[in-house]
């Protein structure tokens, strides 16, 4: 296996021009003004298609408590797509602010990043996942944002989504330590979940020497 990386999978990888363009469109982007469900619920009823949508995407005003939104993860995984290999990542540690384990990562796989996780109390407009990722303390690559979408409260309902796919990089260089800072935010800039996690990029799953 060559030794080379090869950095257009790298994690975070991201080319200076689509850089300079997302700094550009975040400047011009105005975060619309927060309202709450019940306000939204509210507006538009004179308009029957509007007023059927929010209340699909809201299920009605049951799920309405006034209290602050909440965003409970429920299952965290990281899917190899060249093996099927899994990684589950527990999610009580992650909503208690422990520390999760490290794992290895086999190097060149493409994979993808899932999570399941309610709403619950209010909307959330424009759920976004950030991930910083670091090696040796410096960033590598850029910070990254994915967006999710805005979701109805309902305790009851598990949202499912990938909320980030890549390949990693491979040889000699870039195999070592990384460590990920991860956040679910808003559009608002308010923070939801934040939780820290790490791995070691290696020849294979379970050894260095494989």
């Amino acid at each position: 296996m060559s030794d080379e990386v090869h950095d257009e999978g790298a994690v975070g990888a991201h080319d200076e021009g689509a850089e300079s363009e997302t700094e550009e469109a975040d400047k011009n982007y105005k975060v619309p003004e927060k309202k709450s469900a019940k306000e939204i619920l509210q507006a538009d009823q004179d308009d029957p298609s509007l007023d059927n949508y929010k209340k699909q995407l809201l299920g009605g005003a049951a799920h309405v408590t006034g209290e602050p939104t909440k965003v409970v993860l429920k299952k965290l995984s990281f899917i190899s797509l060249d093996d099927d290999k899994r990684i589950e990542l527990d999610p009580v540690m992650i909503m208690n602010g422990e520390k999760v384990p490290s794992f290895r990562i086999k190097e060149g796989v493409k994979y993808k990043i899932e999570c399941q996780f309610i709403v619950e109390n209010d909307i959330v407009t424009g759920l976004n996942y950030f991930h910083n990722v670091k090696r040796k303390g410096v960033p590598f690559g850029v910070k990254e944002r994915h967006m999710m979408g805005s979701f109805g409260p309902n305790a009851t309902e598990v949202k499912t989504q990938t909320i980030y796919e890549n390949e990693m990089p491979k040889g000699m260089v870039a195999r070592g330590h990384y460590s990920v800072s991860s956040q679910f935010a808003d559009d608002d800039k308010n923070v939801y979940l934040k939780w820290d996690w790490s791995f070691d990029l290696s020849k294979g799953w379970d050894s260095d020497k494989e």
